[in-house]
């Protein structure tokens, strides 16, 4: 019986260290990337996208998604400091802050969820690329 112990020790410290080997080789980063077709001229998306105000509308944070949300903007549209700011029981607390937008090309932002102490931020981009039947517009984060 002993032996037996010793030798589940032995396993449970090997699947550990295992563990934390593994964990030392995953990238610190990762990238998602996601692209849609859309009829209109970049500065069509561009305008759409560039409006905060109208991001409810249309976003994964909704209106419809999160009755209970309410939402606050500040800085001018399509500008470096456009911000949006929200508070719901689905979507919780958290902001998107436009930091670069050079018109009809692209909009780059900082992305950040407020969870108790533990704010998750990250950055991404929605860029807006000419096509022969509109424009493909392309969000990364």
């Amino acid at each position: 019986m002993k032996k037996f112990l010793i030798g589940c020790l032995g396993l449970v410290v090997l699947l550990v260290i295992a563990a934390v080997v593994a964990a030392f080789t995953l990238p610190s980063e990762i990238s998602v990337s996601r692209s849609k077709a859309v009829s209109g001229s970049p500065e069509a998306a561009y305008a759409i996208a560039g409006n905060l105000h109208d991001w409810p509308e249309w976003t994964f944070w909704s209106r419809a998604g999160d009755p209970t949300a309410t939402w606050d903007f500040s800085g001018e549209a399509a500008q470096p400091g456009h911000t949006m700011k929200w508070v719901g029981k689905t979507w919780g607390e958290g902001e998107i802050v436009f930091t670069k937008c050079v018109p009809h090309e692209v909009i780059e932002y900082e992305l950040t969820f407020y969870q108790g102490g533990e704010d998750m931020t990250s950055t991404g981009a929605i860029r807006f690329e000419p096509a022969a039947a509109g424009t493909d517009v392309v969000w990364s984060m």
